[in-house]
């Protein structure tokens, strides 16, 4: 992985028109953006499509990136995120549906785990109050921002940050039991 100070010149060179260094910038960071939109896509064609998205906002965005506001990294990373985000806005994902895939999606860690386990997990995420669960499941899986949790379910920021922030408690005290 290229440095941070590499990163940035090379970011440098693209807002120049530099086509050589917006492939390096690709084969550099193209699998960390993958996984970010793949974590909040859920599917993988999209994903590659939207990547291609990304790369194109990276070019034409490259010579307003400023190294002293964040890392290229970060950078990319965030018009990654909001390019998923925007995604899931015009497919019109409301947080229900996110909710009925979150057994699957959630129980599905990397490494194989029993059926107990499995269930176990479902089980605490039905423990949760619906609003808690509906906001964890739309902030972590869904994308949105807290600010847009509140506009969705008119409700007031610091009431869906409670929502998450005690919900997640719950489930982190239901999964060690």
């Amino acid at each position: 992985m290229e440095s941070d100070k590499q990163l940035t010149q090379v970011i440098g060179r693209i807002g120049l028109g530099d086509r050589h260094a917006f492939k390096k910038l690709y084969d550099a960071t193209a699998p960390r953006l993958l996984s970010i939109l793949r974590r909040m896509v859920h599917d993988h064609q999209q994903s590659e499509d939207l990547l291609q998205e990304v790369y194109i906002k990276v070019w034409h965005q490259a010579g307003s990136y400023r190294a002293d506001k964040s890392s290229p990294l970060t950078w990319m990373g965030s018009i990654a995120r909001y390019t998923a985000i925007d995604f899931i806005r015009k497919q019109e994902r409301q947080p229900t549906t996110v909710a009925e895939s979150v057994v699957t999606e959630v129980a599905a860690p990397k490494t194989s785990p029993t059926n107990i386990e499995q269930q176990h997990l479902s089980n605490c995420i039905q423990l949760l109050s619906s609003d808690q669960r509906n906001a964890i499941i739309a902030a972590y899986l869904g994308g949105y921002t807290h600010s847009e949790l509140s506009h969705r379910y008119n409700s007031p920021l610091g009431t869906i940050k409670s929502w998450i922030r005690r919900g997640l408690r719950s489930l982190k005290e239901c999964l060690s039991i």
